[in-house]
């Protein structure tokens, strides 16, 4: 229902007639609608001290930015006129949780009789406590955001950035809601429709939020808009997709987040979904739902919200979306991008030509690249993960995508390579990550920025094979199915699976089969080492090699066994997620006419 506002003195006469009907019962209190209306006769009135006193006493102090961010309005704009739509409401006896969508407009102050602007536009939860039959304002705020107007405000901010820059930003949906998540600078051109250059970034850009959010599709949303010289060109979407185990974990999130609009304002519910998304590790989202729970009911405990709040502090890969970007930056950029474009050496020669430089990575390609999107999105997705799932700090990373597959084994050959086998997607090394353009590029590049960042890590020490792959098989995200193809393993070698130490040297030479049931093999034991014992021991069994420190030293000293013990310990824990018969499917299992995943890379 929409509240639209009304002068504050007929907003004063209906409130004062509505007291006088429900004096009589004693019982009967106003409806937290009430509380809307007033304070939108406050906005609208410009009474900085009348929307001071809606709030419950004590909770607006004189510094409050609640209250405060509405002083700095009222000094900027006159005439204001505000339109507060309750979208959603709860009770929980004497303290309710509304949610209400904000469009605020006025003149400003430096213009009078000038065009009229949109101050604000969002949705917000707000809490609300009752005293003495009167609803009152509790103090606290949840944004929900406008990622169309967010997205546009970033593009706009941008305007000095220099031609051929790309703005590459990622949006995920929780909750019903686009949610912007970070962005970055790209200098490089991306080519595309160079006429295609567009004034309304937002409609734009809200027509792709609209589109994506009716396929009802989990992942991350990567939106690319590209600087040239007459604008800012139309901007292109690519989604990536969600593996099989955040897809779950997404689905339970909805699964929540549905139960708590239906019982908007029940503390347990909205309790119950923060513990859905801290253990999902959406800290900050934690936050603001057990935040909610508190505001509903102040007898819950504290602890939940504290443990929330710290993870969010420790988390160090969650930073604020920046609604600004650095043109000095970009220029640096640009120039990066032209020394490596101007390097005449004789393995650059060879590489392709086309430059796209950002602070994760350079990206060499050939001139017209069809999926060039996709090598950028699956470059910013896996430095996000190496450095969040795993903890490497990593440095920048050069990629060359070749256009063909002859293009790129070619290239290994020339630069020494005896051994290229035909299904190798990818390799790392010295020079960098080599690819070539296909449809897994993506997974290719994803998995071999895994293999670099051990590289980098550990400085050039040799890492056993099965710790290395293990590591780049869950940076791509592939393999969903390795439960399955263990245990197919596990049934043909008479109930063994491979000796660690077979897994330790290379597998360049071995057949298809062989190398898929080696790569799921791999992921499960270092899944299984994350799940048991968490990244610090591998972080520092990597740190140690780095120093030095033998390999079987570095792992028994920092996971309590050695190698082949720990191998024995991941056996028996996959042996009891086997099923117990042929009729019987495990948890994520495939059925066994369905085409298996070839390993995309070496």
């Amino acid at each position: 229902m929409s509240v639209r506002t009304r002068p504050a003195w007929f907003i004063c006469v209906v409130i004062g007639l509505r007291a006088l009907s429900c004096s009589g019962s004693g019982a009967a209190a106003e409806d937290p609608e009430a509380a809307v209306q007033r304070l939108a006769g406050a906005i609208e009135a410009g009474d900085t001290r009348a929307i001071r006193q809606l709030y419950v006493p004590g909770r607006a102090r004189a510094g409050d930015q609640l209250w405060g961010r509405w002083s700095s309005i009222f000094a900027a704009y006159d005439r204001l006129d505000a339109t507060l739509q309750l979208l959603l409401r709860g009770i929980a006896g004497s303290r309710a949780l509304v949610r209400c969508a904000y469009t605020v407009t006025g003149q400003s102050v430096r213009q009078p009789g000038g065009p009229r602007y949109l101050v604000f536009a969002e949705t917000v939860d707000m809490p609300l406590e009752q005293h003495g039959g009167r609803w009152l304002l509790g103090g606290q705020e949840w944004r929900r955001p406008d990622a169309e107007r967010r997205a546009a405000r970033l593009l706009t901010s941008a305007g000095s950035l220099p031609e051929h820059t790309v703005v590459h930003m990622v949006l995920r949906m929780q909750g019903g809601i686009w949610w912007p998540v970070r962005h970055l600078i790209w200098s490089g051109d991306i080519g595309g429709a160079r006429g295609a250059t567009t004034t309304d970034q937002r409609k734009a850009i809200g027509e792709i939020l609209q589109k994506r959010h009716a396929l009802k599709q989990q992942g991350a949303l990567h939106i690319f808009a590209a600087k040239h010289a007459d604008g800012w060109g139309a901007p292109q979407d690519l989604w990536h997709a969600a593996s099989a185990a955040v897809a779950s974990v997404e689905q339970q999130l909805r699964e929540q987040t549905t139960r708590v609009e239906a019982a908007f304002g029940d503390p347990g519910e909205h309790q119950r979904l923060a513990d859905v998304l801290y253990d999902a590790a959406r800290y900050a989202l934690a936050v603001e739902e057990y935040q909610k729970a508190k505001a509903l009911d102040p007898t819950r405990t504290n602890r939940r919200l504290a443990r929330a709040l710290r993870a969010l502090q420790r988390q160090e890969e969650l930073r604020q979306w920046q609604e600004r970007l650095n043109a000095q930056r970009a220029a640096e950029l640009s120039a990066e991008g032209q020394r490596v474009a101007q390097n005449r050496s004789a393995v650059s020669l060879l590489k392709p030509p086309q430059v796209l430089v950002c602070d994760h990575a350079i990206v060499r390609h050939e001139r017209v690249e069809p999926l060039l999107t996709d090598v950028m999105a699956a470059v910013e997705e896996a430095h996000r993960k190496a450095v969040t799932a795993f903890g490497f700090p990593m440095e920048s990373v050069q990629v060359s995508v070749f256009r063909t597959r002859q293009a790129y084994q070619e290239f290994r050959r020339r630069r020494g390579d005896t051994a290229v086998p035909e299904w190798s997607g990818g390799t790392s090394g010295v020079d960098g990550i080599l690819t070539y353009s296909h449809k897994g590029v993506g997974k290719s590049i994803a998995h071999e920025y895994g293999h670099e960042a051990v590289r980098q890590f550990v400085g050039g020490a040799a890492v056993p094979v099965w710790l290395n792959e293990g590591i780049a098989i869950i940076m791509e995200d592939a393999f969903a199915d390795h439960e399955r193809l263990t245990a197919e393993l596990y049934r043909r070698r008479g109930g063994a699976f491979f000796p660690v130490d077979a897994l330790s040297g290379p597998w360049t030479l071995w057949p298809t089969e062989r190398a898929r049931y080696a790569y799921a093999q791999a992921r499960g034991m270092v899944e299984y080492m994350l799940a048991t014992r968490g990244k610090e021991p591998l972080l520092h069994v990597l740190r140690d090699m780095r120093r030095r420190v033998t390999y079987d030293e570095a792992f028994g000293r920092n996971l309590g066994t050695s190698q082949a013990g720990f191998q024995q310990q991941w056996a028996a824990y996959a042996r009891s997620r086997m099923p117990r018969s042929r009729g019987r499917r495990t948890r994520g299992q495939v059925p066994s006419g369905e085409r298996e995943a070839d390993p995309s890379s070496d």
